[in-house]
């Protein structure tokens, strides 16, 4: 779907705004390496893009909220790791340590509103957001039609807006 230029001229529309929402959720190292890996996949899969589907910029948000997730799975797995192990490791007193622990605090809120959808909602909503089915094969897995897929999707995403975010950006960070 797209060449070269038009790729380049992706990155350049997209990147910024991908890397100011990466920041707001990791350090600086990890949004960084996450924002290499989003526009790398977005490269390695720029043949499956399908326009009909949505927009560049949310196909790029896609694949970088994919791949942030994933990243979360790593660092609990490794977390879990060490626990098992009795490895402690000295806390850092500087931002990245925060950023952590307010990470950790995020995802314990997202994971208790996830918790109060009723179980089909919640399905649509992860099979969706986390696993990225297009809405065909998220009907497919549903047992579903399409428009009842988004209809699913749609009630559960307005569900966890409902709630206000805790906000766990740095004093100054705009979010």
């Amino acid at each position: 779907m797209f060449d070269e230029a038009a790729f380049a001229e992706l990155y350049d529309r997209h990147a910024p705004a991908v890397a100011a929402w990466l920041r707001r959720r990791v350090d600086r190292d990890a949004a960084q390496e996450l924002l290499a890996e989003t526009f790398a996949e977005a490269w390695c899969s720029r043949r499956r893009f399908k326009p009909e589907r949505g927009s560049a910029r949310n196909w790029v948000f896609g694949i970088a909220q994919h791949l942030l997730f994933g990243y979360y799975r790593r660092l609990e797995v490794e977390d879990r790791a060490r626990r098992r192990l009795g490895v402690v490791l000295e806390p850092a007193l500087d931002d990245e340590a925060d950023a952590r622990v307010d990470a950790a605090a995020l995802r314990a809120e997202l994971s208790a509103r996830l918790a109060r959808l009723p179980d089909g909602t919640r399905e649509a909503v992860l099979l969706r957001v986390v696993e990225q089915l297009d809405y065909e094969e998220l009907g497919r897995r549903l047992g579903c039609t399409n428009a009842a897929a988004r209809i699913r999707v749609s009630r559960g995403l307005r569900e966890l807006r409902r709630e206000p975010t805790p906000t766990f950006a740095p004093e100054g960070a705009v979010s």
